[in-house]
């Protein structure tokens, strides 16, 4: 294998979105949450943690439950999809931009949650 192929310091992650992602994880969870020993003992003797039954997946979220509503929020989403960079960085905190869409059509994110059109408006 020549010298030159394998080149930087083998980054999973590019830096500049893990410390994105590190600042976001820190905001979200920098307040403990204070844990009773006790508590958790009585709560393991009574049963509280075993599961009786099986877990079932989270049912689909769709974008309404009207359907022309659905269908014009799509259409919004696929409009911003096309306008958003593409880059998949993850720094809104969705794994893609796709997904990062469907947070934005369904009120779960906001459009400045892109680090693209965080503080400036881009005609979306």
């Amino acid at each position: 294998m020549h010298a030159g192929m394998c080149r930087g310091p083998f980054n999973i992650e590019n830096p500049y979105v893990a410390r994105m992602n590190s600042i976001k994880q820190k905001e979200r969870y920098e307040n403990r949450v204070a844990i009773d020993d006790a508590e958790i003992e009585r709560r393991v003797e009574a049963g509280y943690y075993f599961i009786e039954n099986p877990v079932l997946p989270r049912p689909t979220k769709y974008f309404d439950t009207d359907l022309e509503t659905s269908i014009k929020r799509m259409r919004e989403g696929e409009r911003v999809y096309q306008k958003l960079p593409q880059t998949d960085c993850g720094c809104c905190g969705a794994p893609t931009c796709m997904a990062f869409v469907e947070d934005l059509v369904r009120g779960e994110a906001s459009l400045n949650d892109c680090i693209f059109f965080s503080g400036r408006e881009r005609g979306l």
